[in-house]
């Protein structure tokens, strides 16, 4: 037990010193809790916990937030920053608690994802309140990194924007994700874009993915490994109901071998130092988009 100066045995709840012999109110600290003067064991009815050592009532507990005005909640008897692991904020009274049937949301804003480091601030994000723009020029082998800090978004509210991002060779690092809104569009018009990412491949294996964009459009441009078959099977299995516009899908798979067409040959002539060809004119559907043969 804790001591006076005099060697006089302390209140049983006193930590360290006091200033008088057997007082709960006399402790220089409290082993326990600290509630109107006095050490006590436990926090007396209809008061809380506070930050370990001290008993607040429910409306002291109100007034305590975070920066951003967000409020503490109450949970087990206690006044925290946000509900445990499993608990999920009550939609009618902010302060108080839920279990969560299966995994809680989290919902999160997300800054530009240009690294690795910057999507560490989505790890076990769910919902993205906004809109999700990935502009990662460098990086090797950075999928699985992505995943670790962005594999459990399933939904964003706005627009995804996956710009410029030369270190990315698919999207299946976003594998939860299941709904774009659309809340809020790139030019008024597109859910979804993907602009000049050199080394993009493969969006999602839509054999396993089921992905819904609620309002938007589509934007693919400057993507040179892209194939437009990828691109097709996106758009139809989106659910999108609105006709892509000339200019939606440019540009995009030149440099990938996409599809294999058999040139038919009319004449094959040989010497002894050439050979000369020749074979019927192939003219694609999108003669504009053929560079050469």
């Amino acid at each position: 037990l804790a001591c006076t100066d005099k060697g006089e045995c302390c209140h049983s709840q006193c930590l360290g010193s006091c200033t008088e012999p057997n007082n709960d109110m006399a402790c220089s600290a409290c082993l326990h809790y600290y509630h109107e003067g006095r050490c006590v064991p436990d926090c007396p009815r209809d008061t809380y916990k506070f930050e370990g050592w001290r008993c607040i009532t429910m409306d002291l507990c109100s007034q305590v937030h975070l920066p951003g005005d967000t409020h503490f909640v109450i949970h087990g008897g206690e006044c925290m920053p946000d509900c445990p692991s499993g608990f999920t904020r009550n939609e009618t009274n902010r302060m108080l608690c839920n279990a969560c049937n299966g995994p809680c949301d989290k919902p999160c804003t997300s800054p530009v994802i240009d690294s690795v480091d910057a999507a560490q601030s989505l790890k076990d994000c769910t919902v993205i309140e906004g809109n999700l723009d990935i502009n990662i020029r460098r990086g090797n082998n950075i999928a699985s990194e992505l995943e670790s800090f962005m594999g459990l978004i399933q939904k964003v509210t706005g627009y995804v924007k996956i710009r410029h991002s030369h270190a990315l060779g698919s999207l299946s690092f976003l594998k939860s994700l299941r709904y774009i809104n659309g809340q809020e569009l790139i030019d008024n018009m597109y859910a979804f874009s993907a602009i000049n990412n050199q080394h993009l491949q493969h969006l999602w294996d839509w054999n396993q993915h089921n992905l819904t964009i609620g309002n938007g459009r589509l934007f693919f441009r400057l993507n040179p490994k892209l194939c437009m078959s990828e691109i097709h099977k996106m758009w139809e299995k989106t659910g999108i109901t609105v006709r892509p516009e000339e200019g939606d899908f440019r540009n995009n798979g030149e440099r990938a071998s996409c599809e294999s067409h058999i040139l038919k040959f009319k004449s094959n002539i040989t010497t002894s130092h050439t050979i000369k060809l020749s074979w019927e004119r192939y003219r694609p559907p999108n003669y504009s988009d053929l560079i050469s043969f």
